[in-house]
């Protein structure tokens, strides 16, 4: 009965818990980490043998893992991480995001977070001066103080949860870092790695308004999938937007990034078609010196948008309340002057068109 078997290994687990608890016990590290990504391992697979919808075997590990998470991020030793429980701190962490994931409930993973920031101070704090100077001539300090005790393996993997954490919440510019992060310090041979975390990177970067090089997205197989949204964004092409977004609405949906894309980039899009008819109506005007700010008829905006997205029935009205949007969410530095029925823009190199990652917030 494989219920039974993850209720024996559970047990097993629980002991080794409780030795792990034990003061001085990091010795015991290696053991726990064999003992507990067995857990998930075992976990996962008895969930789906018996078509549970509720998971309750990966609620259980989750539980488990996380409160061991918890045991190493918090343990005061004195002395370098490589001594303390805080060694099995981060693959304790990646091994409970994993379950969290898995379950959907990503509200859980604050609590392993603050664990493992914990253990970063304490490694920080503790580092002897040969570690200190090791961390100094590699150069290996990149990312948080204290995280540079643990093996480049885990932090990418850390990393990686953290970014599509950041994303979930939609703190888009720390979603960025983290997954940007674990991309550059991926090693090129783990493909499956790589590519599951450019999916999260490339989504996040569509939001900001940067597109990812189409070379890699091609090596990675995910041309296909990002390429039509990159460019039907450039273009200001709605209609082309929403195609691509509904022809891989399950492959979206899968990695949790439906909805996010949905909303964010239609705002996008919609940023660049104005800058498409902006370029488009000076090209043709005799009213563009440049000491002047830079305007748009919203009726020019109209025809333009009208074949953008393929909807013959927008009007003014509602052309006027889409500028009016970006303007209020910073996306178009600009005002309309009503009794024309214009929008002037801001004198400028951009125009106004600000870069869209500037949009958010640095410090979310």
């Amino acid at each position: 009965d494989c219920e039974k078997a993850y209720d024996a290994w559970a047990q097993v687990y629980a002991k080794a818990a409780f030795v792990f608890q034990q003061p001085d016990a990091c010795w015991f590290a290696e053991t726990l980490k064999m003992v507990g990504i067995f857990l998930l391992d075992l976990a996962i697979e008895v969930d789906a043998y018996t078509l549970s919808s509720t998971f309750p075997k990966v609620t259980d590990a989750a539980s488990r893992l996380s409160k061991s998470a918890g045991v190493a991020g918090n343990d005061r030793a004195s002395q370098p991480c490589a001594h303390t429980k805080r060694r099995a701190a981060l693959w304790l962490a990646n091994t409970s995001f994993k379950a969290y994931f898995k379950l959907n409930n990503i509200r859980l993973c604050s609590t392993v977070l603050g664990s493992v920031e914990n253990a970063f101070k304490l490694n920080a704090q503790f580092a002897d001066s040969a570690e200190k100077a090791t961390v100094v001539k590699s150069g290996s300090a990149e990312g948080l103080p204290g995280e540079e005790a643990y093996d480049v393996a885990e932090r990418v993997t850390y990393h990686f949860f953290v970014g599509r954490l950041r994303l979930s919440q939609h703190r888009i510019r720390l979603a960025y870092k983290e997954l940007r992060w674990a991309f550059d310090h991926c090693n090129v041979r783990h493909l499956k790695n790589l590519r599951r975390i450019t999916i999260s990177l490339t989504a996040t970067a569509l939001v900001l308004g940067i597109f990812p090089s189409p070379i890699i997205l091609i090596e990675l197989g995910l041309w296909a999938i990002f390429g039509p949204l990159m460019q039907a964004m450039r273009k200001g092409n709605g209609a082309g937007l929403l195609q691509a977004l509904e022809q891989n609405r399950e492959w979206f949906r899968k990695h949790g990034l439906f909805l996010l894309l949905s909303e964010k980039l239609q705002v996008g899009t919609w940023r660049c078609l104005v800058r498409q008819a902006l370029l488009i109506y000076r090209t043709r005007s005799t009213d563009s010196a440049a000491a002047a700010s830079p305007t748009l008829p919203l009726s020019d905006l109209l025809i333009l948008a009208r074949a953008a997205w393929q909807d013959p029935e927008l009007t003014l009205v509602d052309v006027e309340s889409i500028v009016a949007s970006l303007i209020a969410q910073g996306y178009v530095k600009a005002y309309i002057l009503h009794s024309k029925a214009l929008i002037v823009f801001q004198k400028g190199e951009r125009m106004g068109l600000v870069p869209m990652n500037s949009v958010y917030p640095r410090d979310e």
